[in-house]
């Protein structure tokens, strides 16, 4: 039998909320209820959730029914992704929540090769074992990070570059990467 985890739908509809500017009186006033039942639907507390009601924050938030839901991890609807504009320099200050970055290099091949687009959801949180876009040495780099308390680890997929142990202030998180749009690795 699967266990829900209400902890981790709560914290997706508060994460999805925030990021479409939305504020929890604002939520519980579209769906009919008062903001005090969303913060408990953020929490957690509320066992079980009306579908009606996660499909209307899912459409007001542009989030993708299934990531609320725990069946996938890419957020954004498949017509937002399907829409975002392709960006090959980084900028410090991009003004996009979704964007898609072109690899330039085959440091994260299979995943990416050169030419493909990773789909980066703008972020500045480490999230550890995850994939992001991120500034090191004044390169834009695409690695998965695992948070060693002090430093972390710089992972590429492709075995033939090495691995980098950093401080976290060595590094500028950019964004995570939510989908690879990846057509290189059936060449």
């Amino acid at each position: 039998m699967n266990v829900i985890d209400r902890e981790l739908i709560g914290k997706r509809i508060k994460e999805r909320r925030e990021l479409s500017g939305l504020t929890q009186e604002q939520v519980g006033n579209k769906i009919g209820k008062k903001f005090t039942t969303v913060a408990k639907y953020e929490s957690g507390e509320i066992k079980n959730i009306d579908m009606l009601i996660i499909a209307e924050i899912a459409d007001m938030t542009n989030t993708n029914i299934e990531y609320l839901l725990l069946k996938t991890n890419i957020p954004e609807s498949k017509e937002e992704i399907k829409d975002i504009p392709i960006l090959s320099n980084i900028s410090k200050d991009i003004n996009l929540k979704t964007f898609g970055y072109k690899a330039i290099n085959d440091e994260m091949a299979p995943l990416l090769d050169v030419g493909d687009i990773a789909i980066i959801q703008k972020s500045d949180i480490l999230e550890n074992s995850k994939t992001h876009l991120l500034r090191y040495k004044n390169r834009i780099i695409i690695r998965k990070i695992i948070d060693n308390g002090n430093n972390i680890t710089l992972q590429a997929m492709n075995p033939y570059y090495p691995i980098a142990n950093v401080s976290k202030d060595e590094i500028e998180i950019i964004g995570k990467v939510i989908k690879a749009e990846n057509s290189s690795a059936f060449k």
